[in-house]
């Protein structure tokens, strides 16, 4: 008997394909195998309906060839697996390989670029310590020399004694009580050329001795009506009128001093005057004063106002 699923020969009395599978159907005739005796049966033909034949239900014969077809597919599949691997693993190790090589050449090149930045700092440091040597010896030197024309100087300022030169000397001056300075004028002026170092201005009282003039923080003295500027760099000290009053009237010292001891004296006289007193005007009134004189009358031949006499004195001077 042959199988009609594998083809694959069977017992006769075996319902059961032991190679396949294969079941015999209740429904087939006979034992649902072949006989390799009887002749084949002839296939019936199917009549056309209009139901569809599931083919799932037809069975298929199969070939003697699929079982070592698919051996020799799963050989061939399970030898490119293997031979991927052994591809992989060879691709591995070389790029291990390349890695490590890498890093060791990468190593090589960090510690030559190390040595060199060492070297090259190394030489910079000597350079930089033999110009700073260089540059302190420099510097000793000149400092010594400037010590040297320093001394010179001092000797020169001992044997030379600086000098005072009078620019504008205060002028006496003449002025009425409560008399104020503009801002371009000035009372006195004193203006010198050297190396002043300070100004004084002092007063002569009446017994004869001087008193030195104070100030307040704003350069103004209330009680003589007068106030101060002066810059001793730009060599200058003035004194202006802000509401003179009777007590500033008197004599003025001015002492220069210069940075190295020296001393020059301008003195200069200030006379103040009594403000005259305002005269009260008089009230206005409709009457006429006795002295004043009556209106002239008009004349007849049409003249605005009489002749005056020649000889009369005015009404205002009698």
């Amino acid at each position: 008997m042959i199988c009609k699923k594998c083809g694959k020969a069977i017992e006769p009395n075996q319902q059961t394909c032991p190679h396949c599978g294969y079941m015999i159907d209740s429904s087939e005739k006979g034992n649902g195998f072949w006989d390799m005796a009887s002749p084949q049966p002839k296939a019936q033909p199917v009549a056309q309906t209009n139901s569809t034949i599931d083919q799932k239900d037809v069975p298929k014969p199969t070939s003697s060839r699929t079982i070592p077809l698919i051996i020799a597919l799963g050989a061939l599949a399970l030898c490119s697996i293997v031979l991927s691997v052994i591809l992989f693993v060879i691709s591995s190790r070389k790029i291990d390989q390349s890695r490590a090589d890498y890093t060791r050449d990468m190593n090589a090149t960090r510690e030559e670029f190390n040595q060199t930045i060492s070297s090259a700092k190394q030489s910079s440091d000597e350079q930089v310590n033999a110009l700073g040597e260089t540059i302190d010896k420099e510097m000793l030197g000149l400092s010594e020399s400037v010590d040297s024309i320093r001394s010179d100087l001092d000797e020169v300022k001992v044997a030379v004694p600086s000098v005072l030169r009078i620019v504008t000397s205060p002028l006496d001056q003449e002025m009425i009580e409560g008399f104020t300075n503009d801002d371009e004028t000035y009372l006195f002026v004193v203006e010198i050329e050297g190396s002043v170092a300070s100004f004084k201005w002092e007063k002569q009282s009446v017994n004869g001795s001087w008193i030195e003039l104070e100030f307040d923080s704003e350069g103004y003295n209330a009680s003589l009506g007068l106030s101060k500027q002066e810059d001793i760099k730009q060599g200058y000290s003035r004194l202006f009128a802000t509401g003179l009053t009777i007590e500033a009237a008197g004599t003025y010292k001015c002492i220069i001093s210069s940075t190295d001891g020296l001393e020059k004296e301008l003195s200069v006289t200030l006379t103040v005057n009594e403000a005259e007193p305002t005269p009260t005007p008089a009230p206005e009134s409709d009457e006429p004063s006795e002295t004043e004189e009556p209106p002239a009358e008009v004349t007849d031949e049409g003249s605005d106002s009489a002749t005056p006499d020649p000889t009369q004195a005015p009404w205002w001077g009698r």
